[in-house]
């Protein structure tokens, strides 16, 4: 026969509407721990709660990440990236179920350069790519982005909510090489600009050689006035004071 107290905490629980709270699952230890707070929770509840988080992470969910970089940069990157996870970075042929029957997209591999000279080049792969602990494939591909359709490098995927996850690890795997070991870092680069004055991230850098010339390279204009504004009134200080200009 059950005592006062546990006949208490057996009405205490009922009234509990576990199915509102937010109940954290965690994995710790050897033994299934429920919680006791506001009350002692029943198996049924439990029950519930563990069946509510596994279709929560059956539920399948679009996931787009969007790399904030040069695409052709953004894809070395992913490579990288890949090879620094997963140990390898292989992708796989897309096949599409069509009206006429099925298509096959095999991946594509892309030449990028990374430096002045010929040979400073590497083979990219991208398209469709197979990452452990994902069932689906995953994309990463160029694609338009945003309001002026810029090119933008992509990572998407229709996944599940447990491996949703995977995908943003990569991602920000990406995004830290583009900031660390960008194919541009330290090198001279010749960047282009829209009417507006700014950025065209889908025209690349192209690179400079300035083996043969000083560390820094300026167009025409730029360069003759700061030799006029700069460099003269540094270098002929007293000819600038006879004639009236500032130094």
């Amino acid at each position: 026969m059950l005592d006062k107290t546990a006949i208490e905490a057996n009405e205490a629980a009922k009234k509990v509407n576990w199915g509102r709270l937010d109940t954290q699952i965690d994995y710790y230890g050897k033994a299934i721990t429920l919680p006791d707070d506001p009350t002692k929770m029943p198996l049924n509840s439990a029950i519930e709660a563990l069946q509510r988080l596994q279709q929560q992470e059956m539920q399948e969910v679009r996931v787009h990440e969007v790399i904030d970089a040069y695409p052709l940069d953004a894809a070395v990157a992913f490579v990288k990236a890949c090879k620094n996870l997963y140990g390898w970075a292989a992708p796989v042929t897309e096949v599409v179920k069509t009206f006429f029957g099925t298509q096959k997209n095999p991946p594509q591999i892309i030449s990028v350069k990374t430096g002045h000279r010929d040979e400073d080049v590497v083979q990219c792969p991208i398209g469709d790519f197979k990452l452990p602990g994902v069932e689906s494939t995953v994309k990463a591909i160029i694609g338009d982005y945003g309001k002026k359709d810029a090119k933008a490098f992509l990572i998407h995927a229709l996944v599940r909510q447990k491996e949703k996850h995977i995908l943003l690890e990569l991602a920000n795997e990406t995004r830290r090489i583009v900031k660390e070991e960008s194919i541009y870092r330290g090198k001279a680069i010749r960047l282009s600009v829209d009417y507006n004055g700014e950025l065209d991230l889908s025209d690349p850098p192209t690179f400079l050689d300035v083996s043969q010339q000083n560390p820094l390279v300026f167009d025409d204009n730029i360069q003759r006035q700061i030799d006029d504004y700069i460099i003269v009134p540094l270098t002929k200080v007293n000819h600038c004071r006879r004639h009236g200009d500032s130094a």
